[in-house]
């Protein structure tokens, strides 16, 4: 049994009812309840599921572009987004029913919202890096060590005393 027909068994069973069917939780279960929905709202059209494959696809050049421009420059963006666009593996994994293009879209969404609240590490934006985190590691488990790795790579480059650093850091464990 390969991964996608893996995902589309587990999708059909969470479509017809079986919610907490416990073989979606034996890969990354984010992606099976996506396919559930989509199954869901349009009466299992798979073209609908590749359409958006592939829009997120293209989305997550775009996040490439403004990741790199934010770390680099608006050139270096405009060539991280190019070469992510005619990444042929990308396009390859986009055709399959697998987890990928929606783990990488989340993932880079996951890093510009880290690279946009290193700037303003409030409570609230680090809750809801935490919730984002979350929802990225059940979408890929591994990306848990980079988001651990991140907030405290945010919270060392702020002068705040020891209480704040503790709430700042309990907040985010919260959304997570």
């Amino acid at each position: 049994e390969s991964d996608g027909d893996f995902y589309y068994q587990r999708a059909g069973d969470i479509a017809s009812g079986d919610i907490f069917n416990s073989k979606a939780f034996l890969k990354w279960p984010l992606y099976a309840y996506l396919l559930a929905f989509l199954f869901k709202i349009s009466a299992n059209n798979i073209f609908l599921i590749y359409a958006l494959q592939f829009l997120l696809g293209a989305s997550t050049c775009v996040l490439l572009y403004f990741i790199a421009r934010e770390l680099f420059n608006e050139k270096i963006g405009f060539i991280a987004a190019l070469l992510c666009a005619w990444y042929g593996l990308f396009i390859f994994y986009e055709g399959l029913l697998i987890y990928t293009s929606l783990s990488l879209f989340l993932n880079a969404l996951l890093f510009l919202s880290v690279l946009k609240i290193r700037k303003n590490p409030g409570a609230k934006n680090l809750f809801w890096l935490g919730i984002s985190l979350g929802i990225c590691t059940i979408t890929q488990g591994n990306i848990i060590i980079f988001g651990i790795l991140a907030i405290f790579w945010i919270l060392w480059q702020k002068s705040l005393g020891f209480i704040k650093y503790i709430y700042y850091f309990l907040s985010f464990c919260l959304g997570l």
